[in-house]
């Protein structure tokens, strides 16, 4: 993989959406509505416990 650094999720979006990148860290509140049209797949939150947004993403917790 190669590290692209963006200036906020405004500008990954877009890149994200249309393929231009494959992965991305980005929060929650921005990927939600996208993750529940089935434009881009949630692989994981970073929390300890689900999200109440997106309840059926799972954690990425070490163990």
């Amino acid at each position: 993989m190669t590290h692209i650094v963006y200036k906020g999720e405004s500008a990954l979006m877009p890149d994200l959406l249309t393929g231009r990148i494959q992965c991305g860290f980005i929060t929650v509140t921005s990927a939600k509505s996208f993750v529940r049209s089935g434009k881009i797949k949630a692989l994981g939150v970073l929390t300890p416990q689900s999200s109440p947004s997106l309840p059926e993403v799972p954690t990425c917790r070490r163990g």
